[in-house]
């Protein structure tokens, strides 16, 4: 028998952004789309059963899918900015979006501007899954 390498042990540490972004696309089809125009994103998801928390998470998630389609020059949105694409006073989305730095689904970039950590999005969107009965 052989012995395994160092680098062969370590391997199955390895990820690959491809792989994670194939797995939250497949995830996210009966939550949100992506407007081709705009790079917007739509919830699809019945807003009612959504928290704060959720609906931040899946606009940060959007702008992520949208940066990758290269329909907006940044994943990064502001406080403001996602306060007015969700209709929240901007209080709320501050105070949500600490919770969601603090459980590592969001990450601060600078002061007032955040992007999904896509590493750990999925534990938010199989949250989002099990409460919308998907």
């Amino acid at each position: 028998m052989r012995l395994l390498s160092e680098k062969e042990i370590l391997e199955k540490l390895l990820i690959d952004e491809r792989e994670t972004l194939k797995r939250l696309v497949e995830k996210s089809e009966k939550i949100l789309r992506v407007d081709k125009k705009t790079g917007d994103t739509v919830i699809i998801a019945p807003r009612s059963k959504l928290t704060d928390r959720q609906l931040i998470s899946i606009i940060l998630l959007g702008r992520y899918f949208s940066n990758k389609l290269n329909l907006v020059p940044s994943e990064v949105m502001t406080i403001d900015e996602i306060a007015q694409k969700l209709n929240l006073d901007k209080d709320v989305v501050s105070a949500r979006l600490s919770d969601l730095k603090r459980e590592r689904i969001v990450e601060m970039v600078s002061r007032g501007e955040y992007r999904i950590s896509h590493a750990n999005a999925d534990t938010m969107l199989d949250e989002i899954s099990e409460k919308i009965g998907e």
